[in-house]
């Protein structure tokens, strides 16, 4: 549905748990879309990429316009980002979820290459990786999060290294809870 919408359209999707081929490796390929969930509780509207794939891939210079709303995404499985991959682009995450995803990096996400995408009101949690569970940022990354929480996540909840992340009201939890 995704590769038919207009650029500037918004796509619904109806509470469900969506699987198979089409649901996963999803790509706006540029366009400045919104996908979000009718009901607008993540709860009831799942990508389950089954672990064949990864959730999204940013990487054709989505900007913030490009927008996931209200969604969980679980079981992604991919070297980098199981659950979302940004490469030199800035996608809007909004009240989405982000769990049980598995990566070499960055299990929940990846940001590398100057992406700076925009995560409000997420929670990243129970996502496994060889480095960083829940939160990669690499080569100059800038993803700014908001009311966000990374819980429960492996391998360190959050990796940076040459990037300028910004964490505003956030929780990381670790063995004991910190608040940024």
């Amino acid at each position: 549905m995704i590769n038919y919408c207009p650029r500037g359209e918004e796509v619904l999707v109806a509470d469900g748990v969506y699987t198979g081929a089409g649901n996963r490796d999803l790509d706006f390929g540029g366009k400045a879309i919104t996908l979000r969930s009718a009901a607008g509780d993540p709860s009831a509207c799942i990508i389950d990429c089954e672990q064949q794939g990864r959730g999204f891939y940013f990487h054709s210079g989505e900007t913030a316009a490009s927008v996931v709303q209200d969604l969980t995404i679980r079981n992604g499985t991919a070297h980098d980002g199981g659950g979302l991959y940004c490469y030199n682009a800035n996608p809007t995450l909004t009240n989405c979820t982000i769990t049980g995803n598995t990566a070499y990096y960055g299990g929940g996400v990846y940001c590398e290459w100057y992406s700076g995408p925009t995560l409000t009101n997420c929670t990243i949690s129970g996502n496994t990786a060889d480095y960083a569970g829940g939160l990669v940022c690499l080569s100059n990354a800038s993803p700014t999060l908001t009311n966000c929480t990374i819980i429960n996540n492996s391998s360190h909840g959050v990796y940076c290294s040459g990037s300028s992340p910004t964490l505003t009201n956030c929780i990381l939890w670790a063995d004991l809870p910190q608040e940024i």
